[in-house]
């Protein structure tokens, strides 16, 4: 990592975002941080901060226009996805939980390859709870109007700059949307 950021980034060296804190101070810091967090906790207390900040500097690395970025790199793997036998308050309070908007969901079920992947929108549940809250999502789509999003797909070596505004991205192993699931690009992950 550090010999990434001193290629690509060498001005994050020592502006790390964090005033006085150096990348090596930040890497050293966080390191120490996840060390100690089996044994005593203390420095793990201050981690947070300190993570962002050097998270930001790979990032700030890792995107550099000299490189080209593929969705394969910077997509969140194995995401979290509706499931047809969850009911349609499950499906919301795990966007809820884990503050998604957009969960990937496979109308035929099952975890690899599919009929189509599609999307499936905190904004366009919300309109079903209060009539289908204990409907399972897969009954809830037959006998609802719930919209379902057609997903933007792409495979691991897609460059990342024709996807920026497509998001969400899901990338699958063949980049097609009956292909399996491998992870999932949200404008989170472009910040």
């Amino acid at each position: 990592m550090r010999s990434l950021v001193r290629e690509k980034a060498p001005h994050m060296l020592e502006e790390t975002g964090l005033p006085g804190w150096s990348f090596a101070d930040l890497y050293d810091s966080v390191t120490d941080a996840r060390n100690d967090l089996a044994h005593s906790g203390t420095a793990a207390a201050l981690a947070d901060t300190r993570t962002a900040a050097l998270a930001f500097v790979l990032l700030e690395a890792l995107m550099t226009p000299n490189r080209s970025t593929t969705a394969g790199e910077i997509m969140v793997s194995n995401p979290v996805c509706a499931q047809g036998w969850q009911t349609l308050a499950d499906v919301r309070r795990t966007m809820l939980m884990h503050d998604y908007s957009t969960l990937p969901f496979n109308p035929n079920g099952g975890g690899g390859s599919c009929e189509r992947w599609v999307l499936v929108q905190a904004k366009d549940l919300g309109e079903h709870l209060l009539d289908d809250r204990d409907k399972r999502i897969g009954e809830a789509l037959g006998a609802s109007s719930i919209r379902l999003r057609t997903a933007q797909t792409a495979c691991p070596g897609t460059p990342l700059e024709g996807l920026v505004r497509h998001v969400p991205v899901l990338v699958t192993d063949d980049g097609s949307e009956h292909g399996a699931l491998l992870g999932i690009i949200t404008a989170f992950d472009l910040l």
